[in-house]
Formats: structure tokens, C-alpha cells, sequence
């Protein structure tokens, strides 16, 4: 019997003892262990706000409420960060604004870590400073 090329043996067997030995994965299990996938899905951000003019104060005041802000299942919302530079565990937030136009963006983060943010939410009050010259 004479070998006319060597190679493609050798190759079938190295392939052989890498896929299985009486039924034993090739792999150690360290390798095939996966790790724990966290939910694909993001919170939703949402919140109302509301302004009041106060006589006699130059600007106005919002306050913002983001309870209808919700997270996936099997988690929740940890953390409300608002464009204005609050950063809480509550869902309501007040802050006062010089006059004039102001955008607003929610960012939530859920106790996966994952994040959303609203669009830009346009307040608007305060015509001017009231009772100063």
C-alpha cells in the first residue's frame, strides 16, 4: 500500500479528537459557560411639567414630574438625571429659569444600568423681570 498524501489524514484525525471523545464536549466547560445576558430593553423617559410666574421674582418656576417614566420587567428606574443638573432618585424636580425659552431632557437609568432620555422638552415663561426697573 503506498501513501499518496499524508496531509488530509492527518487532518481528519486532528479534526476527530477536537470535536468528541465518547460523547465529551472538546471544550472545557469554562469556555462554554456564557455569561448572564442583561434585558436588551431600555426604560422609557417621559415627564409633564408645569411653570409658574411669580410677581415680583425675574424668571419662573417649572416643576417636572416623571412618574410616567417607566422600566423594562424585572427591573426599575434608579436614577432621574435632569438637563438642568439634577440628579435624584425622585421622580419630581423643581427648578427655577431666568425668562424666556428653556429646553428640558429627562435621562433615566434602570437598575440594569441601561439608559433613556426624552427629546428636548420646550418651556417657556416669564416675560421679563416684574416689578424692577
Amino acid at each position: 500500500m503506498k501513501l499518496i498524501n499524508r496531509k488530509p489524514a492527518l487532518t481528519v484525525l486532528a479534526v476527530s479528537a477536537l470535536v468528541a471523545f465518547a460523547g465529551t464536549p472538546a471544550l472545557p466547560a469554562s469556555a462554554r459557560t456564557r455569561p448572564a445576558v442583561k434585558s436588551a430593553q431600555a426604560p422609557i423617559a417621559a415627564f409633564t411639567s408645569t411653570t409658574v410666574v411669580i410677581h415680583n421674582f425675574c424668571g419662573f418656576f417649572a416643576s417636572f414630574n416623571a412618574s410616567g417614566s417607566s422600566a423594562p420587567p424585572g427591573t426599575s428606574i434608579t436614577q432621574y438625571t435632569w438637563s438642568f443638573g439634577l440628579v435624584s432618585t425622585s421622580p419630581t424636580a423643581f427648578h427655577s429659569f431666568l425668562p424666556g425659552s428653556h429646553y428640558v431632557v429627562l435621562t433615566v437609568t434602570d437598575s440594569d444600568g441601561v439608559s433613556a432620555s426624552t427629546s428636548p422638552h420646550l418651556i417657556t415663561g416669564g416675560s421679563g423681570c416684574f416689578g424692577r426697573t
